[in-house]
């Protein structure tokens, strides 16, 4: 009934004007990722936008390269995924590799990558609603017109905000059997009928992969595409990863990332509880600024009395030099924090990602809390980034999550427990060499199967 319905809509707001088509579907868009519980209607939405504009290419030629040609797209020297030391460790003996880049306005490309097929296209990052809704932020059919060319037998996408749906407008423009794995660091896959397999280390609550079968809380299940356990890789940045467990720290809690994580009272509460503890103690963060954020976390403190035991430090720019080494001088601030504080308390409901892996890397201590919540009835555990779940400093209720935050000040061997599982997971998401063996094991044989018009791909 969803099927007809949208069709119906999408069908109508064509005849009128393609611009309503694309809205509606970027509104339908907008509601799944805000309510990422609604993926299956995320996926009927493409779909069926998909038929009703018809744009989606056939497959016609299929390559027979001796040698197997892997290609990379996305921001690749600005990528959350992709770090120096990834193209350092690059198999270029055993296979050719191109690289097709998206590079903003005021962003440099690693220099690295000239050591392989590389090729620039300009990418852009709209400022206003309007541009961002119905302007293309890269040229689809130059990027496409190249990858034909190449004739690639496996392309790695990693899904970045500047794609939005101009990576569809690509897909739609391969003509070759090119096998397409899209790497998203969030926790919403990018659903187009060329689309092999998806990777991703975040999932909505309670979906589950099982034989690379996506299955919702109510068992219905997405599998036009063939997803992939931790097919996931975490840029560690220029972080010195030494494997050490430290035995001396400061008397600091910090965390860096979204300050809208981080304005939960109850969490905020947790954090209070802790600095009147010990009269040293700090709370230091990071997050890109945003004044009500700020007024809303320095008026819980101030009515606390404790506005002098807690600082903004700023935040840093992703953005990278020629060598990947990120440019902002607040980024060695965050690092400098990352090595000398006493722990990192994982925020919630919603939890932190990738300054968490920076964590993990850099032997911080990092508490989190698995909250629980009801499915018809039947309480469930929610823990979002399962591949990152821990043995050791999870917490299970708000009264467990601060006693396990005091005890990382005070216990030795406790906190030495939680390092050691935090480097084993880091390793597990963060090791180049681990990556590209789980991406060669997705290299196809030279078939004629053409995967155009969305049906289920063989196993």
């Amino acid at each position: 009934m969803i099927d007809f319905f949208l069709f119906i809509i999408y069908f109508v707001a064509h005849l009128i004007s393609k611009k309503l088509g694309h809205l509606l579907r970027y509104i339908i868009y907008r509601y799944c990722v805000l309510y990422d519980s609604k993926l299956i209607l995320l996926n009927k939405s493409e779909i069926i936008y998909g038929r009703v504009v018809k744009s989606n290419k056939k497959i016609t030629v299929y390559p027979k390269n001796k040698l197997k040609r892997i290609g990379f797209l996305g921001s690749l020297s600005n990528s959350l995924l992709f770090s120096d030391d990834f193209w350092k460790s690059a198999p270029n003996d055993e296979f050719d590799i191109f690289l097709y880049e998206f590079l903003a306005k005021g962003y440099t490309s690693n220099k690295r990558l000239s050591n392989f097929t590389h090729k620039i296209f300009v990418g852009y990052y709209f400022k206003s609603k309007k541009d961002r809704v119905f302007k293309d932020t890269f040229d689809y059919k130059s990027v496409a017109k190249q990858i034909n060319e190449n004739q690639i037998d496996l392309l790695v996408v990693s899904i970045e905000t500047l794609g939005r749906f101009t990576y569809s407008k690509l897909f739609d423009e391969i003509t070759t059997q090119t096998t397409i794995i899209c790497i998203n660091a969030g926790n919403y896959p990018y659903f187009h009928p060329k689309v092999t397999y998806q990777g991703q280390v975040q999932l909505p609550p309670f979906w589950k992969i099982i034989d690379k079968v996506l299955y919702s809380p109510k068992k219905t299940k997405i599998e036009q595409y063939l997803f992939i356990d931790n097919l996931i890789l975490y840029d560690k940045r220029d972080i010195k990863v030494d494997f050490s467990i430290r035995s001396s720290f400061e008397e600091i809690i910090f965390v860096h990332g979204n300050l809208v994580k981080i304005t939960n009272i109850e969490y905020l509460t947790i954090i209070s509880a802790l600095l009147e503890d010990n009269e040293n103690r700090k709370f230091l963060f990071m997050g890109f600024e945003n004044k009500v954020l700020l007024d809303k976390i320095n008026a819980f403190f101030e009515e606390k009395g404790q506005l002098d035991k807690i600082e903004y430090l700023g935040a840093y720019s992703q953005k990278k030099d020629v060598n990947g080494k990120i440019i902002s001088k607040n980024w060695k601030i965050c690092k400098s924090y990352l090595n000398k504080s006493a722990v990192f308390l994982n925020s919630f409901p919603k939890t932190s990602g990738s300054a968490r892996i920076e964590a993990f890397a850099s032997g911080l201590p990092v508490i989190d809390l698995v909250t629980e919540h009801k499915i018809k009835q039947t309480p469930v555990n929610e823990y979002v980034i399962s591949s990152t779940y821990k043995k050791e400093g999870t917490a299970y209720s708000l009264v467990e999550y601060l006693a396990l935050s005091k005890k990382v000040f005070t216990n030795q061997s406790f906190r030495q427990r939680i390092i050691e599982e935090q480097y084993a997971i880091y390793d597990a998401m963060c090791n180049e060499k681990i990556f590209w063996e789980k991406i060669k094991k997705l290299i196809p044989e030279s078939k004629s199967i053409d995967f155009t018009e969305g049906k289920v791909h063989p196993k």
